[in-house]
């Protein structure tokens, strides 16, 4: 084959160190449009991305040319040097060291697309730690100590 085809749909997941609520209102498009930015630039194509108190969603397309931790590495590196340098809080913004990154089958990405825009509504019936259990039930059930 002359061409690289990948296509490969990404759910990607992260939060604020400690789950802390530091994302304010009036940040959270800026912060997905610059999260998007660095995914495009990234050769990925951007379906949704969508910023709330604590963490973040996106789905794209994962481009052929960059592993999910280099792309990871670039989104938290860019918007915590943005927000630290525009001095948003008092102390160092921080992202939590993990993050989650799942694929999505084509069938499914309505499905998470729809999920990903309904995360105002959608927390405030669930915590962000409360999805996080939820996805480690769903994706890594080996995971979780039963006892």
């Amino acid at each position: 084959m002359s061409h690289s085809l990948v296509k490969i749909w990404i759910h990607l997941v992260t939060g604020t160190k400690n789950r802390a609520i530091l994302i304010p209102q009036m940040l959270r498009g800026e912060i997905s449009d610059q999260i998007t930015h660095i995914l495009e630039q990234n050769g990925c194509r951007v379906r949704v991305t969508v910023t709330v108190k604590d963490h973040f969603h996106s789905l794209f397309l994962l481009s052929s040319t960059i592993c999910i931790a280099d792309l990871v590495q670039s989104i938290k590196g860019a918007v915590s040097h943005r927000i630290n340098r525009e001095q948003v809080f008092r102390s160092k913004f921080i992202w939590q060291t993990g993050y989650g990154a799942f694929s999505v089958s084509e069938s499914a990405v309505k499905d998470v697309e729809r999920y990903i825009r309904g995360q105002e509504a959608h927390h405030r019936r669930m915590s962000y730690q409360e999805e996080y259990e939820r996805f480690m039930k769903i994706y890594y059930p080996e995971l979780l100590t039963h006892g």
